[in-house]
């Protein structure tokens, strides 16, 4: 019965010597580089997914973006009519605003500012601009002359161009006050609420 009970002690005695072997590790290095492994595959997993992530987000913001930009050509291609009338023989204009969908709607909006009889339209414009100049010593609107152009500045100097091309060098000035500053007349998408680039 001795012999069972040593021999029981001693199977007993091994096994729990395995297990506490088996439990540690043998070599700390080898442990350490496992793990290093490990994090290195995760971390290369989570940058993976993160380019995923970004790459995923870029797209749908170029879709938007080309969403927008689909809609503005839609909007510049779409022209907006603006009107500019005078009143009878007056040094008078009206400008009825730009952003009108048909020359119609401008006309109108022009002629409901109309205080006197015999008004009528000197120019209009669609999706751009345009200015009036005329000689400073004239009298009568009949001596106006238009310039159109994309830009405001532009068409500024070029109403001023052709009527001094007419009457002479300095003998010429734009819109219906000389000598107060003057912005083109515009009308289009490009242009803002107060028909300025």
């Amino acid at each position: 019965m001795r012999t069972t009970i040593f021999k029981a002690v001693l199977v007993a005695s091994s096994l729990a010597s395995c297990t506490l072997t088996v439990a540690q590790p043998n070599n700390p290095w080898l442990a350490d580089g496992f793990n290093k492994q490990v994090e290195a595959n995760r971390a290369a997993r989570n940058a993976a997914q993160m380019q995923e992530q970004q790459r995923r987000a870029q797209a749908e913001w170029q879709a938007r973006e080309n969403a927008i930009q689909a809609q503005i050509a839609k909007y510049r291609a779409t022209p907006y009519y603006g009107t500019l009338i005078t009143q009878g023989n007056t040094l008078d204009a009206i400008w009825g605003g730009g952003g009108n969908i048909t020359p119609e709607i401008a006309d109108k909006k022009a002629f409901s500012a109309c205080k006197e009889t015999g008004c009528r339209i000197i120019a209009r414009v669609s999706n751009g601009c345009m200015m009036i100049s005329r000689p400073v010593n004239s009298t009568h609107n009949s001596q106006w002359m238009v310039a159109y152009d994309s830009d405001p500045q532009n068409a500024i100097s070029k109403a001023i161009a052709i009527c001094e091309q007419k009457y002479g060098q300095g003998q010429c000035g734009v819109g219906e006050n000389l000598g107060t500053p003057h912005r083109a007349y515009c009308s289009g998408y490009d242009y803002s609420a107060y028909d300025q680039k």
